[in-house]
């Protein structure tokens, strides 16, 4: 997604069951900040939502702040986790804060 130059801009990241869930699971989702900084590049996120029973997705919403430097693209990981044996999913999504100064 592109950074803008100023404020902030929402990278939503959308986690998928391969099939409605039969019971709710709850999810719980981090970012890391890869090439991109925590607190300057974007907000640190750390929540948990409940996939309900007969859902298929959720999304968890990263906070990321514009600027006007110029800079190369930089990178964040958002790992999801949940209680051993409820998600056996990729835990691990990575987004791109494009640089557009």
């Amino acid at each position: 997604m592109a950074e803008g130059n100023s404020g902030k801009t929402s990278m939503t990241f959308t986690v998928v069951a391969s099939r409605p869930v039969p019971a709710p699971i709850v999810l719980c989702a981090a970012t890391l900040g890869l090439t991109a900084s925590a607190g300057s590049d974007f907000e640190p996120l750390i929540r948990c939502t409940v996939l309900g029973t007969g859902q298929t997705s959720a999304t968890f919403t990263v906070s990321v702040r514009g600027d006007r430097k110029r800079e190369g693209n930089e990178t964040l990981a958002l790992v999801v986790g949940s209680v051993p044996g409820q998600w056996q999913g990729d835990p691990i999504a990575i987004g791109t804060i494009l640089n557009d100064d």
